[in-house]
């Protein structure tokens, strides 16, 4: 294995089942925010690796994690969303690219949430779940691996980006290429909007019948997007995102509207949103 120190941050070269590898880490000095990442093969990554994926989850996938590598918060503040990238060789002479903007905003640092505390660290790979414990299954990693490993291994590099991190306090590092910070306040920005809204409607006169007519409109017509595209910023994805929500309300709405505004007065109340959302 040889390790050289490319112009966009640091990579290596290395021979997996007699191909050599092109795989370069740039880390867009977020080193320099207290986010360390350690590439595949670098002695951190092999310290760290065991602890930080199911071994369920890992069988057969030894072919990804050359393309993969460890990022620790060194910070005493938590990482709320982190965004990664890989850039490979397309189809027609051009550079391609994935990107996963990681993150669970529902609850905000809970048990189920994508946060990464002080000192904690996670493994990152371009199968989505794959260093989230308990992992994805292993018809998912197959399939993952399947079509990932080809595109890679026909590529003259891969060039695996880290993005950049949205912290607790609402703040961010990087560059934000992939454009997860602004998707993720935009996400908690819509979830804001919505709840004040729900809950000005209901009003002193419990008054079901406006709560449900806001659901409405801003669900708009069905079934409407689910997801945002990388390239796509804020104002796109703060629409997306209140209209999927608004949907997935009205669904609980179904179940008895005093409920859902017990949750929104909770969240309105209790719940910590950007007070400035926009980038």
């Amino acid at each position: 294995m040889h390790w050289f120190l490319p112009i966009l941050g640091f990579g290596l070269a290395l021979q997996v089942s007699g191909q050599l590898l092109n795989v370069q880490f740039n880390s867009n000095g977020l080193e320099k925010s207290g986010v360390k990442m350690a590439p595949y093969g670098s002695p951190e990554f092999q310290s760290l690796f065991p602890s930080l994926v199911n071994p369920a989850s890992a069988v057969g996938a030894d072919g990804i994690y050359p393309y993969s590598f460890v990022l620790t918060n060194t910070t005493k503040k938590t990482i709320l969303m982190y965004s990664a990238q890989w850039e490979y060789d397309g189809p027609f002479k051009n550079r391609a690219n994935i990107t996963f903007n990681t993150w669970n905003l529902t609850g905000l640092q809970d048990a189920t949430s994508d946060d990464i505390g002080p000192g904690t660290s996670r493994l990152v790979t371009p199968i989505m779940r794959l260093g989230r414990l308990p992992g994805p299954n292993a018809q998912t990693v197959s399939t993952s691996l399947a079509s990932l490993l080809p595109k890679f291994l026909k590529s003259s590099s891969v060039v695996v980006k880290l993005q950049s991190v949205l912290w607790d306090d609402f703040s961010s590092s990087g560059p934000d290429g992939g454009n997860g910070v602004a998707h993720a306040l935009a996400y908690l920005a819509a979830e804001r909007d919505l709840m004040q809204e729900i809950v000005s409607a209901w009003g002193p006169s419990n008054n079901a019948a406006a709560v449900t007519q806001i659901l409405s409109q801003e669900a708009g017509p069905s079934p409407g997007r689910m997801g945002v595209n990388a390239s796509e910023g804020y104002e796109a994805a703060y629409k997306v995102y209140k209209q999927s929500r608004a949907r997935s309300l009205s669904r609980l709405a179904a179940n008895g509207v005093d409920k859902l505004v017990q949750m929104a007065q909770i969240a309105v109340k209790l719940k910590q949103y950007p007070t400035t959302p926009t980038p």
